[in-house]
C-alpha cells in the first residue's frame, strides 16, 4: 500500500497521546486531592475563627450587662484567645 509508511508515525501519535492523557489524569487526581484538602482546612478554620468571635462577642455581653470593668473583661478575652491560638495545630505551611 502507499501507506504503509505512515504506520509507525501513527504508532507514535497514538503512543505520545496515550501518554499526555495519563499524564493529565495524574495531574487531575493531584490537583482534586490539594484541593479536598484546602477545602477542610478552610472549614476548619472558619469555625474556628467563629468560636473566637462568639467568645469575643459573649464577653462584649458581660460588659454590657454586668457592667464589670473593661480592664478585667480584656484580660479574660486575650487570655482566652491566647489558649485558643495555643492549642490551634500549625499544619498551614
Amino acid at each position: 500500500m502507499k501507506f504503509d509508511f505512515l504506520i509507525p508515525y501513527i504508532q507514535y501519535i497514538v503512543y505520545v497521546l496515550i501518554g499526555l492523557i495519563l499524564l493529565y489524569l495524574r495531574t487531575l487526581v493531584k490537583e482534586r486531592a490539594k484541593i479536598r484538602v484546602l477545602r477542610k482546612k478552610n472549614k476548619l478554620l472558619t469555625e474556628e475563627t467563629e468560636e473566637i468571635k462568639s467568645k469575643y462577642n459573649k464577653e462584649i455581653e458581660i460588659i454590657k450587662n454586668e457592667k464589670v470593668n473593661a480592664e478585667w473583661a480584656l484580660k479574660k478575652v486575650v487570655s482566652e484567645v491566647k489558649s485558643m491560638f495555643k492549642n490551634m495545630s500549625d499544619s498551614i505551611r
